[in-house]
């Protein structure tokens, strides 16, 4: 979400289409939540969550493929993906809640929450450090990360 639609205007035939890849994820949450939670509730969650976290890794490959190749349609194709990741994550909470006993279960949903926030300020600071540090559409041989800025 924090670089989506910087990655989609790089890609985009045209201005109107820069936040494909934002729109894409939303769209995979929104059409992801209610089977996830049907679907949980006969297989259970912990399965639920792999599956899930496997949709994620599946788009952020897909996403990075559509970066390397410049598709649009990989690059939403994968942010969709993410989406459907979001999707399951949202069971999170509850999920917290359900395992805790009585006494911890208010501070276990805030932990599950205060993550949520944690990575909502780390997510764009980590992706702006990247940025700075490397251009990600330059060939591995002449910038890796981790390693020194390009810039330096």
């Amino acid at each position: 979400m924090t670089i989506g639609g910087l990655a989609g205007s790089i890609l985009a035939p045209s201005p109107e289409w820069a936040t494909a890849p934002i729109a894409a994820m939303f769209l995979g949450t929104a059409v992801a939540t209610v089977p996830a939670s049907m679907w949980m509730t006969r297989v259970g969650r912990r399965i639920g969550f792999i599956a899930g976290a496997s949709l994620g890794t599946l788009g952020g490959l897909f996403a990075a493929v559509g970066m390397l190749t410049s598709s649009l349609t990989l690059l939403c194709l994968g942010t969709f993906l993410a989406g459907t990741y979001q999707g399951f994550a949202q069971f999170y909470r509850f999920a917290a809640a359900e395992v805790a006993n009585d006494t911890f279960k208010p501070r276990a949903i805030s932990l599950v929450l205060a993550g949520g926030v944690v990575a909502a300020l780390v997510g764009p600071l980590l992706a702006a450090l990247v940025a700075i540090s490397c251009n990600p559409l330059t060939p591995p041989r002449s910038c890796s990360w981790p390693s020194y800025p390009c810039w330096l």
